[in-house]
């Protein structure tokens, strides 16, 4: 699959690539591609009336990957959308047609089966040492941490209250709820918003780290070999074959009582 670095493609000014890059896997048509990114921060809702078109400056044949421009937090700030089928043309897939297994990236469409079996898809997160998955289905949006309003009588893990899109959202730390041993705080936080029912719940975590894709028979029982945590609301463990990593399925319902 080939990978596109924009700050190269686009002559922007460069940022190291840290332990913290991520290829975005991007379909366009029956082409297939990533984009690296620096980070991947968070995933966000926007609302019809928060796009627009963007400047005449902006416009014409070396920009033709900007499709439009977001205008979010009250002006305060500005996301770039991209025109995904404008990143890397069918031109330059052609280029690349020679390199060998190139033709593996053209042609496919969202797999729901591999080898037959079902597959599930899965937002990986860190809490602490420990990494964690939410189901997809239950993923509203990624948002940068924000400090919530302190409810009184709260239990000690419910940090508060934040609006998200004109609704109220308690937010649970998972380290206090599922009693998480940590030497120190992480400086990255985001919170995930999250629906249980008809419910919306906010979950802190340290850092997302990828929507990972695996067959349903890749989900085990926890053991009791996990040390450091309480075990209550892990209702499955990703078994990787490719990977020593064990990332734990929370139950929802559970990871916010």
């Amino acid at each position: 699959m080939p990978v596109i670095d924009m700050q190269k493609k686009y002559r922007m000014t460069a940022v190291p690539y840290t332990g913290h890059c991520r290829i975005v896997v991007v379909e366009a048509g029956r082409n297939r591609f990533g984009v690296l990114a620096n980070t991947a921060s968070e995933m966000v809702g926007i609302l019809p009336d928060e796009i627009k078109a963007p400047p005449a400056a902006v416009t014409g044949d070396r920009a033709s990957h900007i499709k439009n421009v977001a205008i979010l937090g009250q002006g305060k700030r500005l996301i770039i959308l991209l025109e995904k089928g404008n990143l890397l043309t069918e031109k330059e897939f052609q280029t690349l047609s020679t390199v060998e297994g190139m033709e593996k990236s053209k042609g496919r469409t969202k797999e729901k089966t591999t080898r037959g079996e079902s597959v599930k898809s899965f937002l990986i997160f860190q809490v602490a040492d420990h990494e964690f998955a939410f189901d997809m289905g239950c993923l509203v949006e990624v948002i940068p941490y924000k400090i919530p309003s302190r409810v009184s009588k709260a239990p000690s893990h419910i940090r508060g209250l934040i609006t998200v899109k004109g609704e109220l959202v308690p937010v649970t730390d998972l380290r206090l709820h599922l009693a998480i041993e940590s030497a120190d705080a992480a400086v990255e936080k985001h919170i995930i918003i999250l629906r249980e029912s008809k419910r919306i719940h906010g979950i802190i975590v340290d850092r997302v780290t990828e929507i990972l894709q695996v067959p349903e028979q890749s989900l085990v029982a926890p053991g009791d070999f996990l040390k450091g945590i309480n075990l209550d609301a892990i209702e499955s463990i990703i078994r990787l074959e490719t990977s020593e990593r064990i990332p734990m399925v929370l139950n929802l319902e559970k990871a916010v009582a």
